[in-house]
Formats: structure tokens, sequence, C-alpha cells
């Protein structure tokens, strides 16, 4: 049994218990949601359950269950596989094309490595056998023998921490290219869950440090982890059940179809100007691409080189550009489609007929933004023709109407844009009527 006080035991003993048991039900039930985020499901419900495990395996270690049945300890290092099961539940979640490859089963190849090790080379039997084992590797010279696991859990755990957390710095930047309001599709309780998970055995490893070199009780290398543990399921049990899929199957499908059919048209296009310089000696059209430059857009006036470099890194020709920018500008101030919440890049590029590529390509060379920035400066503009009326709509009705999905992410937006909150704004409206 774990050498801890009775009463540390106990309430540890307990935790675990409950830890599991939480985590157990948890998973059953992300597990059994059906939604666009199947996949990325999967590998949740597989995380939790493996955490689940090991906290069971922990209650059965402080209960004394060790002594007499010494196989459950070959069982945590199942939990290694934890890592690589967070990492691609990030990926599933967040990547718009994400296919689990067979190739990524290699990810999963040290856990059953050190399983076999485990069941073959210590042969935990018996509990007698395990001490003899390690009375022996220590009169071998072996005395770190002891390391080698939570050495191993605590690499890899950084290694695919660090991955995961590259994965969600790189959606932030795409969802803000994809979509106009993104409440719902930041992932950033995620990044808690990468710290806590990355903690988890790193504390392990250093409070097993502190074991050998300052003589601490055993007990207190689980403490933490049970802690961090039972917090990170605390999480996903609030969160994860709530996440939904950031693309859905459909606007997939869509941007595909569409993607298709727009190269096979540019790749007619090219041959037949193959033997023409798309930018040899040709400057754009300045008045035409900026006959105003739209501080709403936040585009700045740049001179004409600049503008020709930024083209060229498009890729795009100067015309299609031109052509496809104030077909967009027309389109938004026809139909206004930013006053609806749910506007997104591949809709919006479907509504104009081209590439959703080639159209975030425009928006970036044209307004000098991307594309959260440049729709959301459009609702702030047609939100300061609400508040200039004299009505009773709250900032509540003002927000919903210029197409934000909430108050908060308005005020934010409108902070951005004119350095004043909407209430500000209204106030400063109202003193200027008066004078």
């Amino acid at each position: 049994m774990i050498s801890s006080s009775p009463l540390a035991s106990e309430f540890y003993s307990q935790l675990s218990l409950i830890g599991a048991c939480q985590g157990i039900t948890l998973a059953y039930v992300i597990f059994s949601i059906k939604h666009e985020a199947r996949l990325a499901n999967l590998f949740l419900s597989v995380f939790i359950a493996l955490i689940s495990i090991r906290l069971l395996i922990w209650y059965f270690l402080l209960q004394g269950f060790f002594q007499e049945y010494p196989i459950i300890f070959s069982f945590l290092s199942l939990s290694i596989a934890s890592g690589p099961l967070l990492y691609f539940y990030v990926r599933a979640l967040s990547e718009e094309t994400f296919i689990f490859k067979p190739i990524y089963y290699a990810h999963f190849l040290p856990v059953l490595i050190i399983l076999l090790l485990v069941l073959t080379v210590f042969k935990p039997n018996n509990y007698i056998d395990i001490v003899l084992w390690y009375q022996r590797a220590e009169i071998q010279g072996y005395s770190g023998i002891d390391w080698i696991f939570p050495l191993i859990s605590a690499s890899l755990t950084m290694v695919y921490s660090v991955l995961a957390a590259i994965c969600l710095y790189q959606h932030r930047q795409k969802i803000l290219e994809h979509f106009t309001n993104i409440e719902d599709k930041t992932l950033q309780w995620l990044w808690i869950v990468i710290v806590l998970f990355l903690m988890t055995p790193i504390s392990e490893f250093v409070l097993q440090y502190a074991r050998f070199t300052m003589d601490i009780d055993v007990g207190n290398r689980f403490s933490v982890n049970l802690v961090l543990s039972v917090l990170i399921m605390f999480i996903i049990a609030i969160k994860g059940l709530k996440q939904t899929a950031i693309f859905s199957p459909l606007d997939r499908r869509m941007g595909d179809e569409h993607d298709r059919a727009t190269t096979r048209k540019k790749v007619i296009s090219d041959d037949i100007r193959q033997q023409a310089s798309m930018y040899d000696g040709k400057l754009p059209d300045q008045d035409t691409v900026h006959k105003e430059p739209d501080k709403t857009i936040g585009s700045p006036v740049e001179s004409q080189l600049e503008i020709q470099q930024r083209y060229k890194k498009s890729g795009l020709d100067v015309d299609d550009i031109d052509r496809i920018w104030q077909k967009l500008l027309q389109y938004l101030q026809d139909e206004k489609p930013y006053l609806s919440c749910t506007l997104n890049l591949r809709s919006l590029a479907a509504e104009i007929r081209v590439s959703y590529n080639t159209l975030s390509q425009v928006i970036n060379v044209c307004s000098h933004g991307n594309f959260f920035d440049f729709i959301n400066a459009y609702r702030v503009e047609f939100s300061k023709t609400l508040l200039d009326q004299e009505t009773s709509q709250s900032l509540q009705d003002v927000a919903f109407a210029s197409g934000f999905s909430s108050q908060s992410a308005f005020s934010t937006r409108f902070k951005k844009v004119t350095s004043l909150t909407p209430s500000q704004y209204v106030r400063l409206q109202a003193n200027q009527e008066k004078r």
C-alpha cells in the first residue's frame, strides 16, 4: 500500500474513485453524441477514458490492491496514449479537411512497446517478485530504473502538448479568415486543458525526484496528479460537451466542389495566357481598386510599388483582383449579407461565384486585413446608423440587427473600430446634438 497518513490516503482514494466514475460516464456521453464533430468526439472520449482508467488504478493502489493484484500497475502505461489523443482531438476539431490516416497509428507505438515491456520484462505477477526485481536493479547499478516511466511520460506529454498548442495557434489565425463570429470557435478552453495535462506528468516527475533526493513520502507523488486529472475532466464536462464542429460537412463539400470548378476554369485561362507576363511592368490601377480608401475596412493609402508587391504575393492577376473586389463591394452594398450572423467566407464566395481561397486573397490584398475584420467593419458602420436613430432599441437589439452573435462581441468590435464603446458613442452623439 502507498505510504501516507490514513486520512490523506482515504481522501485521495475517494477523489480518484469519484473522478474515475465521472470520467467513464462523461466518456460514454461524449461518444454517444452524434453531430459533425463525430471523429473529434471519438478522440476526446478515449482520452477521458484513459484518464479515468489511470484514476481507477490509483484507487486500487491506494486501497492496497497492488500487493494482491500487481498486474494492474502495468496498465498505467496506457496513459501515455493520452498525449496523441489530445493532439488528434485538436486537429480533428480545428482542421477543415482532417482525415485520420493509417500512418497516424505510429503515434501510439510507444504505448504498445512500453506495455509489452512491462508485461514481459517486469512481469508483475506478484508483489514480492517486483520488489526483488527492483532490489536486483539497484544492486547492479540501475537504481534509476524507477525513473523510466515518469520520464517517458513527461517527455511525450511535453511533445504532444506543444503540437496541440501549435494547432490551436494556427486555428486562431485560420478562423479569422473564414468566419465573422468566432465566439464559439476559438477553443480557448483547450488551452487550459493542455496546460493542466502538461503539468500532470511533470508534477509526478518532480515529486519522484524529490522522493529520491529529499526522502519525501511517496504518497505526495500522486496528490497533484490526482487533482489535475480531476480538474481536466471537470473542464471537459463543462466545455467539451458543448463544443460543436468548427467546419460543417456541408461547408466542406460546398467549398471543395467550388474549388475544383474554379481550378478547371483557371487552368484553361492560364493556357490561353501562358505566353503573357502577368506583372511585367504593369501596375494596378489604384483609382479602380481604391477609389476612396475606406476607413471602415481599414485600408491604408499605399504606394503603387507596395500595392504591386502585395498583388504579386497573392498570385492573382491584377485585373481579376479588381473585378472580384468591385463585385464584392457591390454585393455587400446591395444585399448586405453581413447582417446575417452565420455569414462565413465559403457562403459569401458561393454567392459571388468565386473560389473561397481567391476571395480570401482578394480581401487580404485590397482591405489590408482578414475576412473577420473586413466584415465586422461593415457591421460596425451599420450599427452606427442604428445608434444614431432616436429609438428605444437596446444595445443587444442593435448588436443582433447588425449581424453580431452577441452584445459582448458587438461591444468589443465597436470599440476596436471606433475607440469608443457603443454606450460612449451614444452619449457623444447626444451631447453633439445638444450643442
